[in-house]
């Protein structure tokens, strides 16, 4: 697979120190290679990260939430509006802050969705069946 250059993503030989193309060092001051750079616009924010880059934090909310939506289901719901309430402003907040956890917030809202969508159906059979 050859190698790309971070800056322009310009395809380049293996043994390149410099790229032909934008003049930049392919390797950094350490000797790394250099990743490439993502850039991602959120409204009017922008902002720059390495692509891989395991500096990135998961959101604290979103795996709240997601935790909380697990444990509510064996215990009856019992944290079921906290955890869908925590795993949407994870989502919210992931997305504004490019961490890590969408996926976390995204389960735990299905999660709760799904179990209050139950919750519903059930309460209206228990209506029902002791109406009459």
């Amino acid at each position: 697979m050859p190698k790309r250059c971070y800056n322009c993503n310009q395809k380049i030989e293996d043994s390149t120190l410099v790229c032909p193309n934008c003049g930049k060092n392919i390797y950094d001051e350490n000797g790394n290679l250099n990743r490439p750079k993502v850039l991602y616009e959120l409204g009017d924010k922008q902002s720059t990260f390495t692509s891989g880059d395991s500096n990135l934090q998961t959101n604290k909310f979103a795996l709240a939430g997601f935790i909380l939506s697990i444990i509510s289901v064996f215990t009856n719901g019992l944290f079921l509006w906290l955890g869908l309430i925590f795993s949407i402003i994870g989502l919210i907040d992931c997305k504004q802050r490019n961490q890590k956890g969408k996926t976390y917030a995204i389960i735990g809202i299905v999660i709760s969705a799904i179990y209050i969508i139950l919750g519903i159906i059930f309460a209206a059979l228990l209506y029902f069946a002791f109406s009459k």
